[in-house]
């Protein structure tokens, strides 16, 4: 588990063994390499570990003046949690700027896999039987002003468009393939409808919001609902970003 974010437990529990890095200071799980190595005059090898936090290490490139990563501004979780969903936005994902990640795997063997060696496609990274533990990342060297401003560009959007102060887990369908999940929901009326305390946002209607006390059995009825709807009126199966633990 990384940070907890796109992810849904069933109100049954999860009978298993959860693995969650260490973020305490000091854990090589949450340590961040900022003496970066030069791949060449402008190309830069950035290593961190994956339980740091995504928008610590988006601020902190930045701040080197290392451009790559800060079109994942205002995105939550962990860098494993991101390179493992292969997270992103419409024009970036994580695995973009990916060199390699380190991973332990269930009969506790290190490994080390290339960006080249991973299967990477929409918010998916078809990791399997393996704890990221590191990631190294290539960066670009940039004016640090430009890169701050893109942060600021993205994170702007993020408030204009997606519900902040809600209780969310993120995007909860991914995008069909050329089209917006968000916008198929929206033209069948379903923003603010409701199940128990689950609700489809009235700002961005792939975000489902908790208003008060809403259970996993709610939130996946309605899930079950607006995609039962998208298909009655579009033939098109929406499929869910968020991860469902049972």
């Amino acid at each position: 588990l990384g940070g907890g974010t796109n992810t849904l437990f069933s109100d049954d529990g999860f009978k298993g063994i959860i693995i969650k890095l260490s973020v305490k200071p000091g854990s090589i799980f949450a340590h961040m390499s900022l003496n970066v190595s030069y791949v060449s005059a402008v190309d830069v090898c950035f290593e961190c570990g994956a339980a740091l936090s995504l928008p610590y290490s988006v601020n902190q490139t930045a701040r080197q003046g290392l451009s790559g990563l800060e079109h994942l501004a205002g995105i939550p979780g962990t860098v494993g949690g991101a390179v493992f969903g292969n997270a992103g936005v419409k024009i970036f994902s994580i695995s973009d700027c990916l060199k390699k990640i380190e991973v332990i795997n269930f009969d506790g063997v290190k490994q080390i896999l290339d960006r080249k060696d991973i299967n990477f496609t929409y918010r998916n990274s078809g990791l399997k039987n393996c704890i990221i533990t590191r990631a190294f990342f290539m960066l670009k060297k940039a004016n640090k002003n430009d890169i701050l401003d893109v942060i600021l560009r993205e994170l702007t959007k993020r408030k204009n468009t997606q519900p902040s102060g809600t209780k969310n887990a993120g995007c909860v369908f991914k995008n069909p393939q050329n089209d917006f999940a968000a916008r198929l929901i929206d033209s069948l009326n379903l923003k603010k409808y409701r199940v128990g305390d689950a609700e489809v946002s009235a700002v961005h209607a792939n975000f489902f919001i908790n208003k008060n006390n809403c259970s996993a059995k709610n939130m996946l009825a309605l899930m079950d609902f607006v995609k039962n709807k998208v298909y009655e009126k579009y033939n098109i199966i929406l499929e869910p970003e968020i991860r469902i633990v049972k």
